[in-house]
């Protein structure tokens, strides 16, 4: 169902839960003083309106070492702190940190926001690869991290994972996974995704996608094989294999295309689960079912048509909006992050051993990581 803004609320069992049963009460301390790291095209088009619509949160300050950016960011917010300096997010005494600057520069605002006490919000990837063991990971600051995998957010997302829990496809057998991105919209303010020393496709998309995997099936991978072609730019198609235990199997096709589209498919030993695209309607139907009937057909028309008239009910606003609401929910009542540190200590490990064995040209296998849990949340 749809609710309405999300809002902090007195208890949160599941920070994943829909906006409706977010929305109750105020704060019972005053308005959180949230600070943003990044004013680009994720803070403008999705954190600004989820801001705005949150109440007892209130953005106090933007850093960006950009002067375009920081203008942009006056013209919006024209009475709180707009500075360069990143030390700004610790020194005005934030109650949380929203970090949506390019991954090359998540270590440092996670190690900066920790080792000062300040909440993180941390937009994927936590880290790049082999950074994770310069990351801070002291007993406090693992309480201090959540990472944004705002697909965990999304109605339709969780009712597969519930549907695949409950036993409605029978013996799980595989998840496939289908991300494609038309990246030209994302570099009207920075290009930094086509740099390859921001990750590129497999940091960027198949963090989402690694943990969509993993939160589905509610375990760790043993195995993980990749491979990465490129059509139009460097390395921009990537494919990634996970192996889970009972031959559980993930095939995940990511890319940087213009044919953009999202696309998840769940199959087991009595039937499937498939949504054709996140802002349609999730359908169940017996093994080997393909494609859609006509009531199919317009049952996603319809939800598309609804979510394309109410943008803040799509995907990406409303996951975003929800993960904030949760993070803000849990600084207000002491609660833990979810996705929180373990999580992305999760996501950094597997998106690792996935360059290792695109490099290799091998199936790479590593133990799950220590401590990680996929039921919390």
């Amino acid at each position: 169902m749809i609710g309405g803004t999300p809002r902090p609320v007195e208890r949160a069992a599941a920070p994943e839960r829909t906006w409706g049963a977010m929305r109750a009460r105020v704060t019972p301390r005053p308005t959180l003083q949230l600070g943003l790291a990044g004013f680009g095209q994720l803070a403008r088009k999705y954190y600004v309106p989820a801001l705005r619509a949150l109440n007892g949160v209130k953005l106090a300050a933007v850093v960006d070492p950009f002067e375009a950016s920081r203008d942009a960011a006056r013209a919006v917010f024209p009475r709180i702190a707009i500075e360069a300096d990143p030390d700004a997010l610790v020194r005005l005494g934030l109650d949380g940190v929203i970090v949506a600057s390019p991954p090359s520069t998540h270590l440092a605002f996670w190690n900066l926001a920790a080792n000062a006490g300040v909440p993180v919000l941390l937009e994927k990837p936590f880290v790049l690869r082999g950074e994770l063991r310069h990351a801070a990971n002291g007993e406090r600051e693992r309480r201090l991290l959540m990472l944004d995998l705002n697909r965990r957010f999304w109605p339709p997302y969780q009712q597969m994972r519930e549907s695949v829990r409950g036993g409605m496809v029978g013996d799980l057998e595989s998840v496939e996974i289908r991300l494609h991105v038309d990246i030209r919209p994302w570099c009207s303010v920075t290009s930094h995704r086509l740099q390859s020393r921001e990750g590129g496709v497999l940091y960027d998309l198949g963090s989402q996608a690694i943990d969509l995997a993993r939160w589905i099936i509610g375990s760790e991978p043993r195995k993980v094989s990749a491979s990465n072609a490129s059509h139009r730019w460097e390395n921009d198609h990537v494919l990634v294999e996970l192996e889970f235990d009972r031959g559980v199997r993930t095939h995940c096709d990511l890319a940087y295309a213009e044919d953009a589209g999202e696309r998840v498919t769940i199959k087991g030993t009595h039937g499937e689960i498939q949504l054709f695209d996140p802002n349609m309607a999730v359908h169940f139907g017996r093994l080997g079912t393909t494609g859609r009937s006509a009531l199919g057909l317009a049952r996603d028309l319809t939800v598309l048509c609804y979510r394309g008239l109410r943008r803040s009910h799509s995907m990406m606003r409303y996951s975003v909006a929800a993960a904030l609401a949760a993070f803000a929910n849990s600084i207000s009542y002491g609660l833990p992050f979810s996705p929180g540190y373990e999580d992305a200590v999760a996501n950094a490990v597997w998106l690792d051993a996935a360059a290792r064995s695109m490099e290799l040209g091998v199936p790479v296998t590593t133990g799950e990581a220590p401590g990680v849990s996929t039921d919390r949340g």
